[in-house]
């Protein structure tokens, strides 16, 4: 695709009469140089939707962030959320009767 065919899937995809981040514009003008920008019904882009965090997402998130773990590093926080996480996850299965 030449520059000249993505600069026009941008203009294209980008409406003047909104505001947009330049994240939003980053993301507008990646989708242009693949050639495929979503479009709804009235020819704007479409955002993609994300799906909903995992069980682990959300426990990770709340171990990261909880003020006791502030002065372990970053690395070792992650190390020991996994650690946490299979614990609990260990100890909370119940065995299924055959």
């Amino acid at each position: 695709m030449t520059t000249k065919e993505i600069l026009d899937a941008f203009v294209k995809a980008v409406d003047v009469e909104k505001t947009y981040t330049s994240a939003e514009l980053v993301k507008i003008l990646k989708s242009s140089a693949k050639g495929s920008v979503s479009k709804g019904e009235n020819g704007e882009p479409v955002e993609k939707t994300k799906k909903a965090p995992s069980a682990y997402n959300l426990f990770v998130k709340d171990f990261m962030l909880n003020p006791e773990n502030e002065k372990i590093p970053p690395k070792d926080r992650m190390k020991a959320a996994t650690v946490q996480w299979k614990q609990q996850k260990e100890t909370s299965s119940v065995p299924v009767a055959a």
